[in-house]
């Protein structure tokens, strides 16, 4: 992908064009709104848990769909302990709106998939959180309301789908649904609920305070949860994730001497064990488990201005740097008459959404940093997509080795992409109903 003058004015010019359609596309939406919002048990569709990922594909349900939810300063808790649904929370009815950016991507097979988004709501309601759902791959959408809890401005809500009828938005209050989102019940849960997982029939919900964080879970769909015990105490700045059937916890900073560890299940969390990762004492750190290799995990290290990764393909047993190139800074690229070839390391806010040992997609946290893709284990990076200058990559995840998403934030709004190549290369996802 070539970055010279005419190639990034190009892109600019396309990006615009874009989100110019995609401000036409939710007038026209909005027009079409009473007929929607007749249709029996109309699911609605559109970021990235996180990095991380609820079940991707059918044939592969162990797998959940990964995606990053931002850090939060999470609130004290409430009551802990086996809680249940109780409280129902109306949507509201006929709501509409405008200036829609998608924030959450979820999906439980490579047809079905949803997209939690923001928009300004007519009337008193404010921001909605409209919920975007595809049953055919992205050729077409349906949309609803989501949950009508006004969401802190501290926390970006995220959406889950574990089938097509049960799900979950978080960020920091928990809402379910198990009619595939024709309404949002309130879950008690204590804290503030910063990621949630669904694999193998359960939910699992990371919930924290400033200074700590507990586990939850469920069985999916039925509002009954518990704290999961973990074989050691995690911190406020814990990460959820998972994949090919494990289960990741991290505890985000080490104490004192000890590398930051992680709590790993690979029974769908009947069990966990502690593992030491890679990433260096007091400065954070995050395991991601590989969507399509058993045993493989990666880990983004801070290392105090810097951040490189790690990789390990026995549980977290041992790790080895990866790529053979010390890091230097955001990686640096050369531009050749193929594209651009990127080395070295990373920001602090690395993230990696891992295929297998080999193969990830990476980027630092900050605006215009773009996407990085290596399928040599480390070794090398390839720039992938880099939008305008005022761009944000907000997450990206892979549902399968071929088909990853991403969500990028901007000047002029948001927008889901989508690559079929191996997130080699990437194109709009235009929100058609």
């Amino acid at each position: 992908m070539s970055n010279d003058g005419a190639g990034r004015s190009q892109r600019d010019a396309l990006y615009d064009r874009t989100m110019s359609r995609s401000t036409a596309l939710a007038a026209a939406r909005r027009r079409r709104r009473r007929l929607l919002v007749t249709l029996p048990a109309a699911v609605l569709v559109l970021g990235l848990t996180g990095g991380v990922l609820a079940a991707a594909l059918s044939a592969k349900s162990q797998r959940p769909s990964h995606e990053v939810v931002p850090a939060t300063q999470p609130s004290t808790p409430t009551n802990p302990g086996h809680h249940s649904t109780t409280t129902s929370t109306p949507t509201p009815p006929g709501a509409s709106y405008t200036g829609l950016t998608p924030l959450s991507f979820t999906a439980v097979s490579l047809d079905h998939w949803w997209v939690l988004g923001r928009g300004n709501c007519h009337g008193d309601t404010g921001i909605c959180w409209p919920v975007l759902e595809t049953t055919n791959g992205g050729r077409s959408f349906s949309e609803s309301p989501g949950p009508a809890e006004p969401f802190s401005s501290s926390m970006t809500p995220a959406i889950r789908f574990a089938n097509s009828s049960d799900g979950y938005v978080f960020g920091p209050a928990l809402y379910a649904t198990t009619n595939g989102g024709s309404s949002w019940v309130a879950q008690s849960v204590p804290g503030k609920v910063v990621a949630l997982e669904a694999v193998s029939g359960k939910a699992f919900a990371l919930s924290c305070t400033p200074s700590s964080c507990s586990l939850y879970s469920e069985l999916v769909g039925t509002g009954n949860w518990g704290q999961v015990s973990l074989p050691g105490q995690l911190t406020g700045y814990s990460h959820l994730a998972a994949g090919d059937g494990s289960i990741v916890v991290t505890d985000g900073v080490g104490v004192g001497a000890q590398p930051v560890s992680f709590f790993l299940s690979t029974d769908g969390g009947a069990s966990f064990t502690r593992r030491l990762s890679p990433c260096f004492p007091g400065l954070a750190g995050r395991v991601f488990p590989a969507i399509n290799a058993t045993g493989v995990l990666w880990a983004a290290c801070p290392t105090g201005m810097l951040a490189t990764a790690f990789i390990s393909s026995n549980d977290g047993a041992s790790w080895t740097r990866a790529g053979a190139k010390s890091p230097s800074i955001t990686p640096t690229c050369e531009e050749t008459s193929s594209g651009s070839t990127c080395f070295g390391g990373f920001s602090n806010g690395l993230t990696v959404a891992p295929v297998d040992a080999k193969t990830a997609l990476a980027w630092p946290a900050g605006t215009g940093s773009g996407l990085v893709l290596t399928t040599d284990g480390g070794n090398s990076y390839q720039r992938v997509y880099r939008g305008p200058s005022t761009m944000t990559l907000w997450w990206a995840g892979f549902s399968d080795p071929s088909r990853a998403y991403a969500i990028v934030h901007g000047q002029y709004g948001g927008q889901l992409i989508e690559s079929t190549d191996g997130g080699t290369s990437w194109q709009p996802v235009p929100f058609r109903s």
